[in-house]
């Protein structure tokens, strides 16, 4: 949820409404080496867009709908193009090796084989 003030100036901030935000994201990840890249899907169409606990009558969604769509849209190509350099994912004198990412309803699990380089 997502709640929405107006700040006057030199008062406090005025709460005005809330809105819920519910789509689905489809995402990729692998570990190579020492670094962690990934892809992050998105369908635009299957974003829902409700507005509640207004106190200043009815807010129409459709115009919140746009917006949120359009930030999407531009914020998943950016995401992407983040995720395509890779992320550093290391541990000092530990190699992974053989590293398996698995994608699961919330979270995301990392097997993988540890070569350690340092001395004992």
């Amino acid at each position: 949820n997502v709640h929405v003030y107006a700040l006057p100036p030199g008062k406090t901030p005025a709460y005005l409404f809330s809105i819920n935000v519910t789509m689905d994201l489809g995402a990729e990840a692998k570990l190579m080496g020492e670094l962690l890249y990934g892809n992050v899907s998105m369908d635009p169409n299957k974003i829902k867009i409700t507005t509640f606990g207004s106190t200043i009558g009815p807010v129409p969604p459709f115009g919140l709908d746009f917006a949120i769509r359009t930030l999407c849209e531009a914020t998943v190509p950016w995401i992407n193009n983040y995720l395509a350099q890779g992320i550093p994912f290391h541990l000092k004198n530990v190699l992974f090796e053989n590293a398996q990412v698995n994608m699961h309803q919330g979270f995301i699990s990392i097997g993988t084989d540890l070569r350690y380089t340092g001395e004992f």
